[in-house]
């Protein structure tokens, strides 16, 4: 993964029409888009080329977006043998949205409600190869700079869903901040936030039991560390991890990337060990934590 020079973040209104939540009107609703795509990189880091993955599907606000603030981004130099390299990589573009506005209008003799959002670029991450993949130095994205779940071939253990938020058909996403050795050990682990796909009667409880799951499976993982790249000198990694708990048949179980998710914004925890080291924090790619919904007990039998 590499790392990116600070940037000026560019806001843009636009109107949109957002598929109904799973809350209440009142509560308030943020929204999230994952964009994919590729990018080459300078010797200097700045961008030379990119391509965004089926850029002509997205929203002309996010489009616009993109063009607006892609070419002046500027990441870490890349080095092999003390050589400042090009580098072409995969990367994730996440796009943040808050619903600032929301008024009715007909539309083919129908009320459609329209919502004024505000949105800007929230984070870049840029994914090597992985080890096995052929790779050249030439390309400037050595695998081995990255930080990455081990042993690879095995995914991470998923952690337990509650059995409270399965009957509650509740999900959402836990935020972790990991504190990683350099033998790839968690030394400390901490939630910074959870946001919720819907609107419940006690959601604190609902974070809670979310949160705690997340921290539980956390005792189960390690990782591969960098050994190569500007990461590779560092004593240990502070790392981000978001696990989306997700109710199989629900809006946010189906939301791929280049779609609108919208969710609840839980409150941001202090982290005073991560915030010390913000500047130097590694994202991973999100982990799905999928459920099935319960049986209903008075349904009647099947023959």
């Amino acid at each position: 993964m590499l790392a990116m020079k600070p940037l000026a973040w560019l806001w843009l209104v636009l109107v949109l029409a957002l598929p109904p939540p799973s809350w209440a009107k009142q509560a308030p609703v943020e929204l999230a888009m994952v964009v994919t795509g590729t990018v080459t990189l300078n010797p200097d880091g700045s961008v030379k080329a990119y391509a965004i993955d089926h850029a002509d599907q997205l929203p002309a606000g996010v489009q616009h977006l993109l063009k607006s603030t892609v070419p002046g981004w500027t990441f870490d130099s890349i080095k092999a043998a003390g050589k400042m390299l090009p580098a072409n990589t995969r990367m994730s573009v996440r796009i943040t949205g808050t619903v600032t506005a929301t008024t009715k209008q007909k539309v083919g003799g129908k009320k459609v409600e329209q919502n004024t959002v505000q949105i800007g670029v929230a984070d870049i991450t840029l994914h090597c190869p992985p080890p096995h993949a052929e790779f050249s130095p030439e390309a400037g994205c050595d695998p081995n700079a990255s930080l990455r779940f081990w042993p690879e071939d095995k995914p991470p253990t998923l952690p337990q869903y509650p059995l409270a938020a399965v009957k509650l058909q509740a999900g959402g996403a836990v935020h972790l901040y990991l504190d990683v050795d350099s033998a790839g050990h968690i030394m400390r682990a901490a939630v910074g936030r959870v946001d919720l796909y819907m609107q419940v009667p006690r959601p604190e409880r609902l974070r809670k039991l979310l949160g705690d799951a997340a921290l539980q499976a956390t005792q189960d993982w390690q990782f591969s560390v960098p050994t190569a790249g500007p990461h590779a000198l560092a004593g240990h990694w502070v790392v981000e991890q978001t696990l989306k708990f997700v109710i199989a048949g629900d809006h946010a179980a189906n939301v791929g990337d280049g779609q609108w998710l919208a969710y609840q914004p839980g409150p941001d925890l202090a982290i005073p060990w991560a915030s010390a080291d913000a500047a130097a924090v590694i994202r991973l790619p999100d982990v799905l934590v999928p459920a099935s919904l319960l049986p209903d007990p008075h349904a009647p039998p099947l023959h």
